[in-house]
C-alpha cells in the first residue's frame, strides 16, 4: 500500500457522526432487526467514534484515523475514530456478515454496542441517557420496552446499550484530552492511501512529526501513556489493504448478481 502527503486543504468526504437524538419514551419499544434491518446502522457511517479505552484493542481489527465535527464556533474538532468501510459510498461495515451480524461479536467498539442510544449532558452538565429515532428498530407495538410501568429503564437495554453508552460517556474527556495533545504537537496530518487503484483519504498520526519531536516531549507522551497508542494508531493504517480487497470482493459479487 503507498502512503503520499496531501495539502492540508484536501476535503475529506467523511458523514457526519451525530444525528437526531430525543429524551427515552416509556412509548417506544426497540429492539435490533439484525439482518432484516431496512437501514442498518452498519451501512450509516464510513467512521465512528471510539474512547481511548478501547482503542489499543480495536487497532487490531481496524484503521484508527480522527473525524472532523463542526463544532458551534465554525471550528474543526478533530474526535478519536476508527474506519468502518473504505468508501463513503453505502456499503457494509467491513464486519458485517450476510446472515449473521457482525463478526467481531463482543469485541465491537462501544459506538456499536450503544447504537442506537448514546449518552449526552444536559443543561446543569449531568449526563443523559438520549435515543437515536431514526433507528428502524424502534416501535409502539413490538420490542423491548425502554422504560418500565415504574418509570425505571428496561434491564436489557441499561446492560446492552446503556451501560457501554455510560462507559463511554466516562472516558470522552480522557479521550478528548489524547486528541489535543497530539494537536498541540502537531502531529496529525492527512494522508492518502491507494491499493489497487482505490484511493482512501484519512487523517493519520504522522510517524515522520513524532520522531522529529524532542526527546522530552516525547518522554511527555510516554509519561501519559500516549506512546503505545500512538503506535498502534500509525501500524493500523495496514488494515486499510485487507478493508479493500474485501470491498472489491463484495463489489464484485454484486455486480454478478
Amino acid at each position: 500500500m503507498e502512503e503520499q502527503r496531501i495539502p492540508p486543504d484536501q476535503p475529506l468526504k467523511v458523514q457526519p457522526l451525530k444525528e437526531e437524538i430525543e429524551p427515552l419514551d416509556s412509548r417506544k419499544k426497540w429492539s435490533c432487526l439484525g439482518a432484516a434491518c431496512s437501514d442498518s446502522c452498519c451501512f450509516r457511517f464510513q467512521q465512528a467514534n471510539i474512547f481511548i479505552d478501547e482503542a489499543l484493542r480495536l487497532a487490531s481489527h481496524f484503521p484508527l484515523t480522527f473525524n472532523a465535527a463542526n463544532s458551534p464556533d465554525g471550528k474543526n474538532n478533530l474526535t478519536l475514530s476508527i474506519i468502518l468501510r473504505p468508501t463513503v459510498e453505502k456499503n457494509a461495515c467491513t464486519y458485517l456478515r450476510e446472515g449473521e451480524g457482525c463478526a467481531l461479536g463482543e469485541d465491537r467498539p462501544i459506538a456499536c454496542k450503544q447504537f442506537p442510544f448514546c449518552m449526552v449532558k444536559g443543561d446543569e452538565g449531568e449526563q443523559k441517557a438520549v435515543l437515536k429515532p431514526s433507528c428502524p428498530g424502534f416501535s409502539d407495538e413490538s420490542g423491548e420496552p425502554i422504560l418500565l410501568s415504574d418509570g425505571s429503564t428496561n434491564p436489557v437495554i441499561y446492560n446492552e446499550c446503556l451501560k457501554p453508552a455510560m462507559i463511554a460517556a466516562e472516558t470522552a474527556g480522557e479521550t478528548q484530552a489524547f486528541v489535543d495533545t497530539l494537536v498541540k504537537y502537531d502531529l496529525i496530518s492527512i494522508a492518502c492511501c491507494e491499493s489497487k487503484g482505490l484511493k482512501v483519504y484519512l487523517y493519520i498520526i504522522d510517524a515522520q512529526k513524532l520522531h522529529a519531536l524532542p526527546k522530552d516531549t516525547r518522554d511527555v507522551l510516554r509519561a501519559k501513556g500516549y506512546m503505545d497508542l500512538i503506535l498502534a494508531h500509525i501500524n493500523s493504517a495496514v488494515h486499510l489493504r485487507d478493508f479493500i480487497d474485501i470491498y472489491l470482493d463484495r463489489k464484485a459479487r454484486q455486480e454478478v448478481t
